[in-house]
């Protein structure tokens, strides 16, 4: 347990240097990948509720080597994706993961380069979407908790970091708005739809779960590299950064695991609080400037 914290210790110190020789762009959370029930899953689909709370869609999804379908609750820059249990190899019951964001070309590069010299072994892959006359580069992913392409049997807690391809952005088919500065080229804001703000959500800022603490450990690397300040507390670790929060509550004994809450920020404030039972889950928007959604 000693040689564990001095190696958190150790690795902290590195990033530091590392942030300082090559300083990362705006980074933070994508989107939050969570697991239902399918009762929950079609009440959200159904609720008048959360058509008025946030900007809802289900899409069918096609890469070149996989597709699924998912229910997405979109807003300025992150967004949720929702599956129901068992529909998704990353959707067994308890599973949650967080997809990282990053809105400068190049830092996937700068990441991954951080892995290598402390000497951790990355799993990077470029995710390509079919087009009329072939493929489209999508984004570049990269993994610190698994060395291929599947979750690990039995992993509850992923992460990954996602960078946006310039190719994706600037084609005509993708229809993508255009980019407001050099800054915006790849930007998670270019990236979403603008239908987020006639809703009341406007981007998730904070998230958290029950997951196993191997789990948390195996991804710590990952938080580190992306410059969250990390606070390991006594059963749970929390991660902070200037986006929003993220807190990891680790698994006890035989204790469910899965998503226990989404905090979001509202395009405007409102006055009063308003809770709404969404299926198994509990929406409660304001009052003021945040809403939360409770599992």
């Amino acid at each position: 347990m000693r040689a564990y914290w001095l190696f958190v210790v150790l690795s902290l110190i590195c990033i530091g240097c590392n942030s300082a020789t090559n300083p990362l762009g705006e980074r933070g959370i994508n989107h939050v990948v969570i697991s239902l029930d399918a009762k929950t899953v079609d009440a959200i689909i159904e609720s008048d509720v959360m058509e008025e709370f946030g900007f809802i869609v289900t899409q069918n999804v096609q890469t070149e080597n996989d597709a699924w379908q998912g229910v997405y609750l979109i807003g300025s820059k992150t967004y949720v994706e929702i599956f129901p249990y068992g529909t998704t190899d990353w959707a067994d019951k308890g599973m949650v993961s967080i997809a990282f964001g990053v809105d400068s070309v190049g830092d996937v590069n700068r990441v991954e380069k951080n892995f290598t010299e402390r000497g951790l072994t990355p799993y990077r892959e470029l995710k390509r979407r079919p087009v009329d006359d072939g493929f489209l580069d999508w984004f570049h992913s990269i993994r610190i908790d698994q060395q291929g392409p599947e979750i690990p049997k039995g992993r509850l807690f992923a992460t990954w970091l996602m960078e946006y391809t310039v190719d994706y952005m600037e084609s005509p088919i993708t229809k993508r708005e255009k980019a407001e500065s050099n800054s915006d080229t790849i930007s998670r804001e270019r990236y979403l739809p603008d239908e987020y703000a006639s809703k009341q959500m406007r981007d998730v800022v904070s998230a958290q779960m029950t997951v196993p603490k191997q789990d948390v450990v195996s991804n710590l690397p990952m938080l580190e590299a992306l410059g969250y300040s990390v606070a390991h507390e006594d059963k749970r670790l929390v991660a902070r950064n200037a986006e929003g929060t993220i807190v990891m509550n680790y698994q006890m004994d035989d204790e469910p695991t899965g998503i226990s809450m989404i905090e979001f920020t509202l395009n405007s404030p409102v006055k009063e609080k308003n809770t709404h039972q969404i299926g198994e889950s509990t929406l409660i928007v304001g009052p003021g400037n945040y809403a939360r959604w409770e599992f």
